[in-house]
């Protein structure tokens, strides 16, 4: 069994995955800007508390590895994580707050575009807070498909039969009775 199987395997029935969010600084004049440039999955990002850890540093700027993060998976937004898995581009949502010195840290990782917008919320997000998009590692959409394939039931939809018109019926045999 290659890597990706057995790491498919393995997180195949959990709702809760480890990840760490990649995020990358530049400085732009005097001062440094910051943005979450991807995630990875796995157990030994778990971590009881956030950290972070510098990856790189150069003239071009950092890389830091944020650990300490989870993604968890509700079997009523099953139906959300299939709109991501379907769409364009399968993103992992990560939302940044911007702390006191301009500094931008990572607070929570999703799937689901409902949870990162904080929609179902009584209020709305904190105006400091941002919400970014990163691509989905593809050990994430596999253990997010087999969620989804797990727990997605469609809405039957709700509408009304249509009746066929009586008149419509009476033009439809006249037509059929008509010579050729």
């Amino acid at each position: 069994m290659n890597q990706n199987a057995e790491s498919a395997a393995t997180l195949d029935g959990r709702r809760e995955l480890p990840v760490a969010v990649v995020m990358a600084e530049v400085i732009r004049g005097e001062t440094w800007g910051g943005w979450p440039v991807g995630v990875v999955a796995g157990g030994r990002f778990a971590a009881a508390e956030p950290s972070r850890t510098l990856m790189r540093e150069g003239p071009d700027g950092r890389q830091w590895l944020w650990q300490g993060f989870r993604l968890r998976l509700r079997p009523q937004d099953a139906g959300d994580y299939a709109l991501n898995l379907g769409s364009d581009r399968p993103t992992v949502f990560v939302v940044c707050k911007r702390v006191a010195d301009g500094e931008l840290r990572p607070l929570s990782t999703t799937v689901s575009l409902a949870e990162a917008q904080d929609l179902d919320a009584p209020e709305l997000r904190d105006h400091s807070e941002q919400v970014y998009r990163v691509a989905m590692p593809g050990e994430v959409y596999h253990w997010v498909e087999h969620f989804v394939l797990d727990h997605y039931q469609p809405r039957r939809r709700k509408g009304k039969r249509r009746r066929r018109n009586a008149e419509y019926d009476d033009v439809e045999q006249r037509a059929d009775r008509a010579p050729r």
